[in-house]
């Protein structure tokens, strides 16, 4: 099978669930107009998975990863996660803010995140924003009695490791592409997925999309707009 997508992103979870593609759809052949690869390449050698031929090319893609995560949800795939031995659990794990300043809006403290996920305050609690290679966070995460998370990459990996994981994500309430991410990421039985009004991943009303945008200083689209995207087939 090839798949053709128009832009792969040097990005944690996306590269998971590349790599989760490749391996169930048995993908040779990758077509693509922009790629950039050091994330991917290494994720597919830590999950066991054969690289597929990248093809750059100039024709029109229309395909980008909200088309690969809604098939993933539609045939109710799986993510796959690196082989791992069993360790002792020592910690909870956590990432609740990002390096990218065009994904702060997603960022939340502790504090806050206790509404969602509850735990003692003498418990150990390992931030993994420190770790600066994916060995270590695989050998980090592997120690993890719990991983509290926005939506980044190490939430994606986390899942990935059958850890339960409690994802606070923001930014589904307003973007359709973060919106299909959360809804594939929801099919797995270890996380649970939180937005502004309380569990799951649901379609704001008008108003609580203004407002929530507004609340995040995040510029957004109409809400007609954000409604055809989030309930495209």
């Amino acid at each position: 099978m090839d798949l053709h997508i128009y832009r792969i992103f040097d990005a944690l979870g996306d590269s998971i669930i590349l790599s989760t593609y490749f391996k169930n759809y048995n993908v040779e052949k990758v077509y693509y107009n922009r790629g950039e690869f050091k994330t991917l390449y290494k994720i597919l050698d830590v999950l066991n998975v054969p690289r597929p031929e990248f093809i750059k090319t100039t024709d029109r893609i229309k395909s980008n990863m909200v088309t690969v995560v809604k098939k993933l949800k539609s045939d109710s795939v799986l993510l796959i996660g690196p082989n791992i031995n069993t360790k002792e659990k020592e910690y909870i794990t956590y990432q609740l803010s990002s390096k990218n300043e065009s994904a702060k809006d997603r960022n939340t403290t502790l504090k806050d995140a206790k509404n969602y996920y509850s735990f003692e305050e003498n418990v150990v609690k390992e931030d993994v924003t420190k770790i600066k290679n994916i060995d270590d966070l695989v050998e980090c995460l592997s120690k993890s009695k719990h991983h509290l998370s926005i939506d980044s990459g190490t939430a994606w990996l986390a899942v990935s490791m059958g850890i339960d994981t409690t994802v606070i994500s923001k930014n589904s309430y307003y973007f359709s592409d973060a919106y299909h991410y959360m809804k594939y990421l929801e099919i797995h039985k270890n996380v649970e997925i939180y937005q502004k009004h309380g569990l799951g991943v649901k379609i704001p009303s008008e108003l609580d999309y203004i407002i929530t945008s507004q609340e995040n200083n995040v510029a957004v689209g109409s809400y007609s707009n954000y409604i055809k995207e989030v309930k495209s087939l």
